[in-house]
């Protein structure tokens, strides 16, 4: 039976871990889509002779009708499409030429002149347009996703509701240009010039903006969620109104953490947390608490990593691991809760090991000799006093812990552990419901030998804990 269910389950769960996407299979997903990409261009290309090319480039120079064998079928028969997808128009004068509503999937324009050339609601998938002049070009509704404009030079062109998904303008000159409702996720804007540009209502969705001139640029109710910028950039943008703002990448797409910037990364420290307090001022006017949290949490870590060698312990250990430097006030609980079990566990090995040091449990005595006795049992009819001071005074004899052989000095240890941290008092203290509640005898605690020294420690820290816990709340 169980032979047959193995055969049956092999090949099942072969199956599904074969079929389980890898990032390796997506990366090579993606390769074989940019192959198949540049194969469907390369023969589409292949279709255009050298004199379809040139009658089509006269037709454009001098505002003639397109030729009848680029022409294609639309069912809005008032509208003319043309198809010249993958045509080579590189080096070629078309100033103000009219390519609209045209398909030009994959041309090429490298340093072309399009100056106002009129290219509304056409198709330029993954066309190239380097170094192409498109100064006050209309671009209406047309199709630029992963198209390539390094270096173009767009200077009030109207790119209203286009689709720039992916698109790269590494370089690109877009002064005064109008991209409002245009989609612009994931585009590359590294070193772009969008002085004065209207990008009100935009989509920059994870665009990269690295390096890029933004003076005067709006972004009124641009969505800037995962959108990477440059920490420099900050000032120059006036981000009234805009979407998602909190989730801004300043600077580095490499982590996952979107508030760490790349000053901090390569080391550079004071740089970094010039930044860091800059980023903060900047959220504070725009009364974003959450990422104001976040740049003073880095901006503290920053100055921990300043600091001397001494210092910066103390830093990472009562500031950081604490309570994150104010921004995670939830640290302290856990924090708290290792104090006093870390201690507890100290009083319980001082206590069991030999020695003169550990957590006794003494039972009161005769007050008027001042005489205090321990019970080994925890039976008060079975008990059998000795005189605990004047046995630990001579050295001849330790006293046991009460109730010890019943498994409970672990529990009492982490008690007095925690009684010592509240700062509560160990002596003038008899919790005698909880001690009924385990059957063991009302008693005092007693901290010996070292213990004392671990004892103060513990309750230094706990004041201080107990502190910053006030501040947290009261804050």
């Amino acid at each position: 039976m169980i032979r047959k269910i193995i055969l049956f389950l092999v090949p099942v769960l072969f199956v599904l871990i074969s079929s389980m996407p890898s990032p390796a299979q997506d990366n090579t997903d993606e390769i074989s889509n940019r192959d198949q990409a540049a194969k469907e261009a390369f023969e589409l290309s292949r279709r255009w002779s050298i004199e379809e090319t040139n009658e089509i480039i006269y037709s454009l120079q001098n505002n003639l009708p397109l030729p009848p064998f680029v022409e294609t079928e639309d069912w809005d028969t008032t509208i003319k499409r043309y198809d010249l997808r993958a045509i080579d128009l590189s080096n070629v004068d078309l100033n103000k030429a009219d390519l609209s509503h045209a398909n030009l999937q994959y041309t090429s324009f490298d340093r072309s002149d399009l100056e106002e050339a009129n290219l509304s609601d056409t198709n330029l998938e993954g066309a190239m347009l380097t170094l192409t002049n498109l100064w006050k070009a209309d671009l209406t509704e047309s199709i630029l996703t992963n198209a390539l404009l390094a270096d173009a030079i767009l200077d009030e062109a109207d790119l209203r509701s286009s689709d720039m998904r992916g698109t790269l303008f590494t370089g690109a000159r877009l002064k005064g240009a109008n991209l409002t409702h245009a989609d612009m996720q994931g585009a590359v804007l590294t070193r772009g010039d969008f002085t004065d540009a209207d990008l009100s209502y935009t989509d920059l969705t994870g665009a990269q903006l690295y390096g890029a001139v933004l003076s005067g640029t709006s972004l009124v109710g641009a969505d800037l969620s995962g959108a990477v910028l440059e920490p420099e950039q900050m000032w120059d943008i006036d981000f009234k109104g805009t979407r998602n703002m909190s989730q801004i990448v300043w600077g580095n797409e490499l982590t996952q953490n979107p508030y760490i910037i790349n000053d901090e990364l390569d080391g550079r420290f004071e740089d970094a947390l010039i930044r860091y307090r800059d980023l903060k001022n900047l959220y504070k006017l725009h009364f974003q608490e959450e990422v104001i949290s976040e740049f003073h949490y880095r901006e503290n870590v920053v100055k921990t990593k300043l600091s001397p060698q001494p210092m910066k312990l103390l830093r990472k250990v009562f500031l950081d691991w604490t309570y994150g430097y104010g921004s995670r006030p939830l640290r302290l609980i856990p924090f708290c809760v290792g104090v006093i079990l870390v201690f507890g566990l100290i009083y319980l090995i001082q206590t069991v090991l030999p020695g003169r040091s550990g957590i006794y449990l003494v039972s009161k005595g005769d007050e008027s000799q001042k005489t205090f006795y321990v019970t080994e049992t925890g039976n008060p009819k079975q008990e059998r006093k000795s005189y605990v001071m004047e046995e630990m005074e001579s050295g001849d004899a330790r006293p046991k812990l009460l109730g010890f052989d019943k498994g409970a000095a672990l529990v009492n240890c982490i008690y007095f552990s925690l009684l010592s941290f509240a700062t509560f008092g160990y002596g003038a203290i008899k919790p005698r419901q909880w001690l009924e509640f385990f059957r063991l005898t009302p008693v005092q605690y007693r901290p010996v030998g070292w213990s004392r020294i671990f004892v103060g420690f513990e309750a230094a820290i706990g004041i201080y804990l107990l502190a910053l816990t006030a501040i947290v709340i009261f804050k």
